[in-house]
């Protein structure tokens, strides 16, 4: 249908084509890219109780897009949605009642909506409806009911539930065999062909292999429209899964921290992956450094997050923690400063993370470097981040990494940094 004719049907009331004149306006096809017209006609639309349109209503109020952010009434409108059996509005509806975004938060009502829509084979419901049996969020924890969802999201080909599935499988495994080796145990006197084994019972693991059950069916062209807006918003709130990679240095998991990274009940998983990574490659670094010489202390490296030219930027420092408790600063020369600055892109791209330009201070007084943030998080989509408290102090997200320097780590260091500085440049 023209712009011509979808506007004159919309003009009388159509529902349909009002939406679709909405999409027409978010695309710029035959009418100008305008989101305040699309938002208007997409409302219009949704008023009348249609779905779909109700559903990207809900979506433009929880990103900001074309309306100002309001988390509240995006669950208004995902509500009316999901009531009407719209799978990816209830899927957004669960994600609210999880994280607490314009409703209060309740793990039992994002375990309904999500069993809602994965019913209607929405695989990220799946997924997360897969993590509330795993981890007892809203219903009663129960392995074998997270693996039948984990299973079914990644047969339509969430990766993620691919990997929370083998990780399941593997502790249940290893579960089993415990069990098993308990009762052989427990039955010495009985010969091994009486011993009881798991051989003989039907895998509960193995994937499908009839050809007329594909096991990655295709998706639509809505579905994969959907999937692409959701991802989009999770990357734009920072809540991807965390990814932690091992520490090139051994460095205990438990001896990092953040603080104050919790903004509009998001507690911010991509900013605490990219920290930890990001802190392990500078202290790697830092570390690594020929002249630079560390007393017997703790050494605390850390990250922050600012704003600097409207673009999210990173910042990193280094400091000794003496015996008070006090953190003094590594005064450093020109040449490790360059050292540091020249080994922490390598060491970054071997973890998966692309920094821009690297800067620091080059007054020699302390280790303040700084990058463009290296995630997909935007500032625009995270409530409360950098704004005001009442003493007017911006609020950003901040990690640390404290550890004690011990006669291995330095060979560790060395070890990494002529790794990662191969011809190829990767961690195999």
């Amino acid at each position: 249908m023209s712009p011509s004719l979808t506007r004159k049907a919309a003009d009388q009331g159509h529902a349909p084509a009002q939406f679709y004149l909405g999409v027409l306006y978010d695309l710029g096809q035959g009418v100008p890219q305008d989101y305040v017209q699309m938002a208007v006609w997409n409302r219009k639309a949704a008023e009348q109780g249609f779905a779909e349109a109700q559903y990207e209503l809900g979506i433009m109020y929880r990103n900001g897009h074309g309306v100002p952010q309001d988390y509240a009434e995006a669950a208004v409108w995902y509500r009316k949605a999901a009531e009407q059996g719209h799978a990816a509005a209830q899927y957004s509806l669960g994600f609210m009642y999880h994280n607490g975004q314009g409703v209060p938060q309740d793990f039992e009502e994002a375990a309904d909506w999500y069993r809602k829509a994965a019913e209607q084979g929405h695989e990220l419901a799946a997924n997360n409806l897969a993590m509330c049996y795993e981890r007892g969020l809203g219903v009663p924890q129960d392995l074998e009911q997270a693996v039948t969802w984990y299973r079914k999201a990644a047969d339509q080909g969430e990766e993620s539930s691919r990997e929370a599935l083998d990780r399941i499988l593997s502790k249940i495994e290893g579960a089993e065999h415990a069990r098993l080796s308990r009762l052989n145990s427990e039955r010495p006197d009985q010969g091994a062909q009486d011993r009881v084994t798991s051989s003989s019972q039907p895998s509960q693991s193995a994937p499908p292999t009839s050809e007329s059950e594909p096991r990655y069916p295709k998706l639509s062209e809505e579905q994969k429209d959907r999937m692409l807006r959701d991802l989009k918003a999770a990357m734009e709130q920072g809540l991807l899964s965390p990814n932690f990679k091992p520490s090139f240095l051994g460095v205990d998991p438990d001896q990092f921290a953040c603080s104050q990274h919790t903004f509009g009940g998001n507690p911010l998983p991509e900013f605490c992956s990219v920290s930890w990574n990001i802190l392990d490659c500078f202290a790697t670094a830092l570390i690594s450094v020929p002249d630079l010489h560390f007393p017997p202390s703790l050494l605390l490296v850390r990250d922050w997050l600012d704003e600097q030219d409207g673009r999210l930027t990173l910042y990193l420092s280094a400091g000794i923690l003496d015996e008070a408790k006090q953190v003094r600063t590594l005064e450093m020369t020109v040449n490790s400063e360059a050292w540091i600055g020249s080994h922490l892109r390598p060491l970054a791209t071997a973890r998966g993370l692309s920094l821009g330009s690297i800067y620091w201070d080059r007054s020699g007084r302390d280790s303040l470097f700084w990058c463009d943030y290296p995630g997909r998080m935007a500032r625009s989509k995270v409530p409360g981040l950098g704004d005001s408290d009442e003493g007017g102090a911006a609020q950003w997200p901040e990690c640390r990494l404290v550890f004690d320097l011990d006669s291995t780590m330095r060979e560790k260091a060395k070890i990494a940094i002529a790794f990662v500085m191969a011809e190829d440049g990767t961690v195999q």
